[in-house]
C-alpha cells in the first residue's frame, strides 16, 4: 500500500515538469514553425510587386495594391492546360 502512495506522489509531481516539456516543445515547433514561414510569405508578397518596389531599400511588406500582379497570375492560369495528354 506505501508503494502505491509513493508512487501516486513521484507520478504528480512529474506532471508539472511533463507540462513544462511539452509547452517549451511546442513554443519551440513554432519559431521553427515561423522561420519557415516568414520567407515563403516574403517570396509571394515579392512577387506581387512591381520590380522598381522589389529591389527597394528599405524593404516593405505586401503591396499597397497589387491588382496588376495579381492580373498577371489569373491570365498566367488561364493559359495553363488543366488536362495532360497521354501518349
Amino acid at each position: 500500500m506505501a508503494k502505491v502512495q509513493t508512487d501516486a506522489l513521484i507520478q504528480k509531481k512529474k506532471r508539472p515538469v511533463l507540462l513544462c516539456g511539452v509547452f517549451l516543445l511546442y513554443v519551440v515547433l513554432i519559431v521553427i514553425g515561423l522561420t519557415m514561414l516568414v520567407p515563403f510569405l516574403w517570396m509571394i508578397s515579392t512577387s506581387l510587386k512591381e520590380q522598381y518596389d522589389a529591389v527597394k531599400i528599405p524593404p516593405c511588406g505586401f503591396p499597397g495594391t497589387p491588382v496588376a500582379e495579381l492580373c498577371g497570375y489569373l491570365h498566367g492560369a488561364a493559359h495553363v492546360p488543366v488536362h495532360a495528354q497521354h501518349h
